[in-house]
């Protein structure tokens, strides 16, 4: 959780120097005061940049932990704490309600408010109805470092192997229980 400053003070400008400039036609601007001006305004340009960085990473994206439950509305709470009911492929004018998931173009989305889909599914996630919950990664695009019973190079390889392995196991098995 980042550290937490109190809240940047509003810059408030102290002089204005174009009206001193028409009261003091060709005298030097006043360095006390403008001097004065520009600290106001790094001091608030800087307390700014410093809240801005406990919520937002270089990259744009939000900083871990800058929102936490107290962020959440009361329905996207109840996504997460609720669980999720899966509904298949997202389908046009059907009725969800909070919780369900469904598959959108390879995506996971869960509904955070009850709603009737419309026409289009980026339009009802627009309209705040979904929430992106993942995107699934295929088995076989997993590397694993193959070892020498396992002599495969992604996960999906490695599972049917497995799986090949427990049904010659279970055959071994049968037939010793028959004997």
């Amino acid at each position: 959780m980042p550290v937490s400053t109190p809240l940047p003070a509003p810059y408030t400008r102290q002089t204005s120097f174009t009206d001193w400039e028409a009261n003091h036609p060709g005298e030097p601007a006043p360095g006390t005061q403008l001097d004065a001006e520009f600290n106001a305004v790094r001091t608030s340009i800087t307390d700014t940049q410093d809240r801005l960085a406990q919520i937002q990473n270089d990259d744009g994206s939000l900083a871990n932990g800058a929102v936490g439950k107290e962020q959440l509305s009361a329905d996207m709470l109840a996504v997460l704490t609720g669980g999720f009911y899966p509904r298949g492929a997202w389908v046009t004018l059907t009725g969800y309600a909070i919780g369900d998931a469904v598959n959108a173009d390879g995506i996971l989305w869960a509904a955070v408010v009850a709603h009737v889909s419309s026409g289009n599914f980026a339009a009802d996630v627009t309209a705040g109805n979904w929430m992106f919950i993942n995107q699934p990664i295929a088995a076989s695009s997993i590397p694993v470092q193959p070892i020498s019973s396992v002599p495969v190079t992604n996960v999906q390889s490695a599972l049917s192997l497995l799986a090949t392995q427990i049904q010659a196991l279970t055959a071994r098995v049968v037939a010793l229980e028959n004997a």
